[in-house]
């Protein structure tokens, strides 16, 4: 394997536009593009831009939701407020993992 040298700057650009191009939103890519960065400065090159392909795969296939947006709540609140809103409304999920659970199923 060659290697090159590449300034972190670029290594979280690369991670950034890769994490958007497979489905994580702007906040997201960027706050894990950072992580990204931080880790290869540190050493960490496990989980530095070793591991974009696998936080890719994670958004693909639905582990991970690109889009989701943080949200903060008192202990409880958010638990209670969606058991009552699955309760009376049902859940959304992607149409894509039903078919891939029901599947498994045989």
């Amino acid at each position: 394997m060659t290697e090159q040298s590449v300034t972190l700057k670029a290594v979280e650009l690369l991670a950034d536009q890769t994490l958007q191009a497979c489905g994580a939103s702007a906040f997201q890519a960027s706050s894990l593009a950072a992580g990204v960065a931080a880790a290869e400065r540190d050493g960490i090159s496990s989980h530095g831009l070793v591991y974009v392909p696998a936080y890719c795969e994670h958004l693909r296939c639905w582990k991970v939701i690109g889009q989701a947006q943080p949200e903060a709540e008192l202990p409880g609140q958010r638990r209670r407020r969606h058991r009552e809103k699955a309760d009376a409304e049902g859940i959304v999920v992607p149409s894509e993992l039903v078919v891939k659970v029901e599947a498994l199923r045989g």
